[in-house]
């Protein structure tokens, strides 16, 4: 995902847990699925990888162009795709 690149990973999760630490709230964290994109078992993995043993909610987003706009080709990952790669997720 494009993003900012004035922070990366390691720094933005060191500031993550400095939060949960001071205030003992979890993080909830957005993940837009998109069908051949992003939702492999495998990425469910490295996240969950990223997100062991810290106080983490994750939302997932199914994937919606959206009224008057392009895909670009995107299209919504299938229900059972989603739920395949919550049940790699909650492992970790």
């Amino acid at each position: 995902m494009p993003v900012d690149h004035t922070y990366n990973l390691e720094t933005l999760m060191k500031s993550l847990d400095n939060y949960t630490d001071a205030t003992n709230k979890r993080i909830f964290y957005e993940y837009i699925m998109i069908n051949g994109v992003n939702d492999h078992l495998k990425l469910a993995d490295q996240l969950g990888k990223l997100l062991e043993g810290r106080l983490a909610h994750v939302n997932f987003i199914p994937y919606n162009a959206g009224e008057g706009t392009s895909s670009d080709g995107y299209s919504t990952t299938p229900r059972f795709i989603i739920e395949k790669f919550q049940k790699t997720l909650e492992k970790y």
